[in-house]
């Protein structure tokens, strides 16, 4: 009987090399292609082949080498990504900046301004950016969830809803503009709306750790207290690291009247 199991780091790399002599040519797909490879380490966990930040070095290098032949939007906007994943959010704000300049009607670019500001504390310049990006494409999305939380952190938590409901109409597969939803709603004292937005970015993206907290501090709020401990639970398993997922879990289990297990959960947290 043949061995059915498949090596999937050659597997890649095999259809990444056929990929290569098929559109080698085209550098904004090969640089593209490192850009979601990068993502897929990330996601994956780093180490070995699968390191996010050298992929993502490799693809700001390339975006270097093509920008030595001229100005292109789409290469700085490439680049504005490669940067703002390794944390170097000046000079992504920068790429995105002359992307911008050059192609003033493409609402990317000024989303992605919105991104790399509000990584700089930049708020309000941030709220402009993205709400340019949305005057140009009233369907991108990024610049609707941009808005939104911008709007949340200045305590403008129906306008932020607001902002977050469109961009969920826009992409409903994304488990980030319902997990706003759900912060919106929350804030607004809106509980079991809130409750069920978290439901569903848990239901898109189970193993993010925050959704569940969401949906644990939901629980909570709506005195379902043995809920919100296997939410925080859940948490708690998927980032053992954050010391709100413990802080949760010492509140339900308070909540529950098992104070010794939640004096347990406090010291962790």
């Amino acid at each position: 009987m043949a061995d059915s199991r498949i090596n999937w780091r050659d597997a890649y790399r095999a259809t990444e090399e056929l990929i290569h002599r098929v559109f080698g040519s085209d550098v904004q797909f090969v640089i593209r292609m490192r850009i979601i490879k990068a993502g897929e380490a990330a996601a994956r966990g780093s180490g070995g082949p699968w390191q996010a930040d050298k992929i993502y070095e490799e693809a700001v290098a390339l975006c270097d080498k093509a920008l030595a032949g001229g100005p292109n939007a789409a290469v700085l906007s490439y680049k504005g990504i490669a940067l703002a994943a390794l944390g170097r959010h000046g000079e992504a704000l920068g790429a995105y900046d002359r992307a911008a300049e050059i192609d003033p009607g493409n609402a990317g670019h000024h989303a992605g301004r919105g991104d790399a500001l509000s990584a700089l504390g930049r708020r309000g310049e941030a709220l402009g950016a993205y709400d340019r990006a949305g005057e140009l494409d009233a369907q991108c999305a990024p610049a609707h969830h941009g808005r939104g939380s911008m709007l949340y952190i200045a305590d403008r938590h129906g306008e932020a809803l607001g902002a977050y409901d469109r961009a969920a109409e826009i992409d409903p597969g994304n488990a980030g503009h319902h997990a706003g939803r759900g912060d919106a709603l929350s804030a607004l004292g809106r509980h079991g709306e809130a409750l069920g937005a978290y439901d569903r970015a848990a239901e898109i993206d189970p193993g993010n750790a925050g959704h569940h907290a969401g949906r644990g501090d939901a629980l909570s709020a709506l005195g379902r207290h043995g809920e919100a401990l296997g939410a925080y639970d859940r948490a708690a398993e998927i980032d053992p690291g954050d010391a709100g997922n413990h802080g949760g879990r010492g509140d339900a289990l308070h909540a529950l009247g098992r104070h010794g297990e939640a004096l347990g959960a406090y010291d962790r947290a």
